[in-house]
């Protein structure tokens, strides 16, 4: 039921039906604040946001700056990267990121990405090879070690 509907069985009869806001599943209060706003100007109408056509994005580049921040080595600490994402945001003009704008900017890095920018080479292997294969010596003596991430095995692989 919307609130020009409740407002009217509230309104209606010459009196008050309490059983209406209970019937449309609100709030007593909130239907008395329908009726009154029903029975001053006639509206029904919610007041809406004073900002909502007000764009709460952040620009692109600041976005692909702070993930660039994010991937640096040594790993930065979020704060850091809040910091100087805020202060370049004021040198350009921009509305400045809040902290978990940012915290979430950086936690939605591809884990394989932010692996090999901070671990290299062997540490994305480590993480993400399915299997790791060592072979040493030729011939008979030939010795195969193999690993497989922890990953797997939880899919029923094992580890030996």
């Amino acid at each position: 039921m919307w609130s020009s509907e409740v407002a009217w069985s509230l309104s209606g009869n010459g009196g008050w039906r309490y059983s209406a806001h209970a019937d449309a599943g609100v709030p007593l209060r909130m239907a008395e604040r329908w009726l009154a706003a029903y029975t001053t100007d006639g509206s029904t109408a919610r007041s809406g946001r004073t900002d909502r056509t007000r764009r709460r994005r952040i620009p692109v580049e600041l976005v692909e700056l702070i993930e660039g921040m994010a991937l640096r080595r040594p790993p930065p600490k979020v704060v850091q990267v809040h910091r100087e994402a805020a202060r370049i945001a004021a040198e350009r003009g921009w509305s400045a990121p809040s902290y978990p704008v940012v915290y979430r900017i950086i936690a939605d890095l591809d884990r394989g990405l932010v692996s090999l920018a901070h671990r290299g080479d062997a540490g994305y292997r480590n993480d993400f090879d399915l299997a790791w294969i060592h072979r040493r010596g030729s011939g008979p003596e030939r010795v195969v070690t193999a690993r497989v991430p922890l990953a797997l095995e939880e899919w029923g692989f094992s580890r030996t």
